[in-house]
């Protein structure tokens, strides 16, 4: 039946509309009464096949906020809107339509009349620009770096999520803010001259220091532009955190600074040389030692500096060093004055400019040589003169006999041998009714009391029994107690000698002094402690929820199981602790939150772990408007490509987008990577992680989103990139959006600062003097192994990083924190020298304190100890080897006296008095021929000059001297030489003889 006329539906005649619209009509029930040829047309429905039926089933209108309200239209509400159709194909179109009630004549509401405007291409446009403003949308929401938009004069409309976990900001903080504000103060002055080079329509690129909302400080690399977003200017600032980049220069240049400073002040000289014997380096110390200047000296060849019939030895050293990469031992080296050093040298080898070097530490031993050879003339003068005395002599050390001399051996009737066996019993040579005696002297030198000459009798080894005088000692020998004896056989000389007294004993004693959640778990998982913003996200009050079970309470039940075994691993020792993760809580009311949390392991002294702290953030309304965040295609584009670091989108392994940077990273056009397999850019060493990181996040699983890699560029080079990848939407489908950022130059800096620490640490480690550094607080920052080992060696605790210089040193005096205060403030370099008490050990050291500056300042001393302990020893024992030289000479019975080229050095009280003199010093320093009779003098001048060309010249023989009232008396001598400091000395055994004996 024609609609038209269908007496039932007259409005129908009534519709106008253009060509092309879209016209159908209703009953009052719905069903079509009317479908024109535009209908027909774009639905695919024929106007036979719709009428009488339903007009959903036609028009298949898909339903959302526009449904069509047929009781309203009818009721008078005419209707408007834009509404997406099927067509009989399958086909989406979208209309615009109107709709109005129909009226019979009567003017009752018969039907409803619709007409439409074909807007399909219209909406179309539209679904794309919505995807594509999602796709930047996407990339702007998942940068690394910080992105901002402002107006013109700075203020922020909108920021990141990187921006704001940068700066620590909420989106409803950073609105109204200017950009400004996150500069740091002492960096105002760039940032205003950043807005009027913006003001000019410049480009900014500056690195500049910016404030957090918390107040810490950090360092950025700022990129700032304008560009037009809706014929708007707006600034696009990105700053990225370099500070770790920063700080790696500034140590690579500290580094540097405190090798340089270890160089410079080592107590010795350093020399690096190559392995050819060409001088690459030398410190202050080497010039000094050698009389160089270091120009000089790095123009020469090791061969220059040492001696000719030497130099064949060096090849040998070099194999020897470049073999063991150490050597150590002792040589001699050229002064430039042709003077002969001898040196311990101490060799390593070391990597300088990527060639072998090697480190040469050369100390100037003539001090030690002089106490040696000094310690070996004390012994031999000491055993020339007991060998040589008419007295028996012997040193008894802990009840055994650890020295006598031939003279006691001839007497007593016993090898010398025997006294020193272990088993000899000292007090089988003393007679019975003296034993006493003997103990009671013996346990006053113990108690340290000195002990007169006493008489005591003797018994040899056949039994006879010698009358003696005894004088005895307390000294130090070999580093330990013991007594030093002289005995005199006066069994004709009683009364005589009964006069003769000890002098006091002479010794020394050496005394010395020495806005974020924070939540704490417990190894059981119980809450041990909650901020206030951790109680406010939670809905609790912290006293009821302190010792609560933080999985059972606050953890949703579908995470529940695996967060618990998560943290019983993480307590057994099982993972290590992840620094940023997404975890819900249950807050008040059951509401859950999505909490950010970064996790620090708290350990025992023992290094177990007995809990974790947590630091969370809320970032659930924040999530959520970010979700609700719409902006233009426009803005997003130019934020993405004009980002820093390349950005691309990966699905299903092919490369569907990627920004200008990511192409000038890898060395390609951007058309010729899209559709490529983005593994095949990657090097083949990386693959496998590559792949394996993405399969598990498209699992659901959470491994970590940042790491560096390797890209192959299009030169075939290896780029060091660091990308982070999070799983997104691109055109309904998952994909991996990737960040790539070119960390080429961060990873020059890290291996330029590992060359470089590398470099000081060899040169440290090869010192054998040990070294620590201290910072402004006084904490020892840095040891090398020669300290480590010398604090084991002085019993001492190694364990010292991180301590205080008093802390890892109680022992030392106040004055060092003066020493140290010098050295920071004054920026001088402090030498000292002390012996130090512990644990019952004494030690003698030499310390060098020597600042190392940092931007003109002293920030840290590098403190150098010298062990002089065997030094100071090698010269005690010489001092105690001559103190009992002199106790020998002093207390003999017999009048002895030393000369030196004719000049009397040495005389005993016994030779004073019996020239007529009160005292020795009365003729210590006189020619030595003045106690000659005249007549004498020439024989005795012809001796000493025989034992000058290393000629015999008699050794006893009689003579007169001349006594202070002039009067000659018959003596005889016997004579014993040393040589000392390259000079002849001569020490007489004078005695009395009888007139007629003289001059035989």
């Amino acid at each position: 039946m024609n609609p038209r006329t269908n007496p039932a539906f007259p409005f129908v005649a009534d519709i106008a509309f253009q060509d092309g619209d879209f016209v159908f009509a209703t009953d009052r029930f719905g069903c079509l009464v009317y479908w024109n040829k535009e209908a027909e047309r774009i639905s695919g429905y024929r106007a036979e096949e719709v009428l009488g039926k339903p007009y959903a089933l036609a028009c298949r209108i898909e339903p959302d906020a526009t449904t069509v309200d047929l009781a309203a239209i009818l009721g008078g509400r005419d209707f408007a809107g834009g509404v997406r159709c099927h067509s009989r194909s399958g086909g989406a179109f979208a209309l615009y339509l109107f709709a109005t009630a129909g009226r019979d004549p009567a003017g009752l509401p018969a039907g409803v009349v619709f007409v439409g405007r074909d807007v399909t291409g219209l909406w179309r446009a539209e679904e794309a620009a919505a995807a594509s403003t999602n796709k930047y949308r996407a990339l702007f929401e998942h940068s690394i770096d910080s992105v901002a938009i402002a107006e013109m004069d700075g203020r922020v409309i909108e920021a990141n999520p990187a921006c704001l976990r940068l700066y620590g900001y909420t989106a409803d903080d950073v609105r109204g803010m200017k950009l400004a504000d996150v500069v740091a103060p002492e960096d105002r002055g760039a940032g205003a001259d950043a807005m009027e080079k913006l003001a000019a329509g410049r480009l900014v690129v500056k690195t500049i220091r910016m404030r957090r909302k918390d107040g810490s400080r950090f360092v950025a690399d700022l990129v700032a532009s304008v560009m037009t977003v809706g014929g708007e200017r707006r600034i696009m600032s990105v700053t990225r955190d370099v500070t770790d980049r920063v700080r790696a220069e500034q140590a690579r240049s500290q580094s540097e600074r405190i090798y340089r400073t270890v160089f410079e002040s080592a107590n010795d000289a350093v020399f690096i040389e190559s392995v050819d014997g060409r001088i690459l380096d030398v410190n202050r110390n080497g010039c000094g030692l050698l009389g160089y200047r270091k120009d000089e000296l790095l123009k020469m060849k090791v061969a220059d500096l040492v001696p000719p019939e030497a130099r064949t030895w060096l090849p040998h050293v070099t194999d020897a060093i470049l073999r063991d990469r150490a050597f150590r031992s002792e040589a001699v080296n050229l002064h430039k004055d042709g003077r002969h050093i001898p040196v311990e040298i101490s060799a390593a080898t070391m990597e300088l400019d990527g060639k072998t070097a090697v480190l040469v530490i050369v100390r100037d031993i003539s001090e030690r040589k002089r106490a040696e050879q000094g310690l070996r003339e004390s012994e031999e003068k000491f055993r020339s003169v007991a060998e040589q005395s008419p007295n028996m002599i012997f040193i008894n050390q802990s009840g055994r006999v650890v020295y006598t001399n031939q003279k006691s051996a001839d007497t007593m009737g016993y090898a010398q041998e025997e006294f020193y066996s272990p088993g000899f019993d000292f007090m089988q040579l003393i007679a019975p009714e003296s034993v006493e005696q003997i103990k009671a002297v013996y346990a006053r030198h113990v108690r340290g009391e000195d002990v007169e000459p006493y008489e005591y009798t003797l018994l040899t080894k056949d039994g006879r029994r010698i009358e003696s005088i005894i004088t005895t000692k307390l000294i130090e020998y070999r580093g330990a107690k013991a007594i030093l004896g002289i005995i005199t056989d006066i069994t004709e000389r009683v009364k005589a000698d009964r006069d003769l007294r000890e002098e006091k004993e002479r010794s020394q004693t050496y005394l010395a002094l020495a806005g974020v959640m924070l939540v704490a778990l417990d190894a059981a998982g119980s809450i041990t402690l909650l901020n206030r913003r951790a109680c406010e996200v939670l809905g609790v009050v912290e006293a009821e929820a302190l010792g609560r079970n933080w999985f059972d309470n606050y953890i949703p039940e579908r995470s529940r199981l695996r967060v618990k075994e998560a943290f019983a691993s993480l307590m057994a020792g099982r993972i290590e602790p992840v620094e940023r993760f997404e975890n819900p809580v249950l807050g008040a009311g059951g509401e859950e939150r999505l909490v950010v949390w970064h996790n620090v392991l708290l350990r025992d002294r023992q290094g177990r772990p007995t809990g974790t702290l947590s630091s969370g953030e809320d970032v659930t309304e924040r999530e959520r408007a970010v979700n609700a965040l719409r902006e233009s295609e426009e803005k997003y584009r130019s934020v993405v490509e004009r980002a820093s670091d390349g950005i691309c989108v990966v699905q299903d392994g092919r490369i569907e987008y990627l920004n200008p940077r990511l192409a000038e990273i890898a060395g390609y056009a951007p058309e010729e990577l899209v559709g490529k397999q983005f593994i095949e850019y990657l090097h083949p060493d990386d693959r496998a992680t590559v792949v394996d990181r993405y399969r598990r996040r498209l699992a659901g699983e959470n491994p970590p989103s940042t790491y560096r890699v390797r890209i192959l560029t299009r030169s075939g080079e290896a780029a060091p990139v660091e990308i982070n990848a999070a799983l997104s939407t691109f055109e309904d489908a998952p994909a991996d959006i990737v960040l790539v950022r070119d960390i080429t130059e961060r990873a020059q800096a890290e291996q330029a600062l590992r060359e470089s620490e590398r470099h000081y640490r060899s040169a440290l480690e090869a010192m054998r003097d040990p070294v620590h550094v201290a910072d402004a607080d006084l904490r020892i920052v840095m040891v090398n192994r020669a300290f480590a080992l010398w604090l084991q060696q002085s019993g001492l605790d190694d364990a010292v990083l991180g301590k205080t210089v008093f802390e890892a040193f109680p022992f030392l005096p106040d004055r060092v924190r003066e020493e140290y205060r010098r050295v920071f403030e004054n920026g001088e370099t402090v030498v000292t020298e002390e012996e130090t008490a512990v644990g019952g050990r004494s030690f003698y050291t030499e310390t060098t304190k020597t600042p190392v500056t940092e931007q003109g300042r002293v920030a840290r001393v590098l403190t150098v100890v010298r062990d002089l302990t065997e030094q100071k020893r090698l010269v005690r024992v010489a001092e105690e080897t001559g103190d009992v030289l002199r106790a020998v000479l002093d207390n003999s019975p017999e009048a002895i006296a030393g000369e030196c080229e004719n000049v009397l050095v040495y005389a005993n009280q016994r030779f004073a008095r019996l020239f007529g003199y009160d005292a020795p010093a009365d003729i210590i320093g006189r020619p030595a021929s003045d106690f000659d009779a005249p007549l004498d003098r020439e024989r005795m001048v012809g001796y000493t000059r025989l034992r000058e060309q290393g000629k015999d010249a008699p050794t006893s023989y009689s003579f007169h001297g001349l006594r202070r009232d002039g009067t000659l008396i018959p003596l005889e001598a016997t004579i014993s030489t040393y040589w000392s400091l390259g000079r002849l000395h001569v020490l007489g055994f004078i005695r009395e003889v009888e007139a007629g004996r003289a001059g035989s």
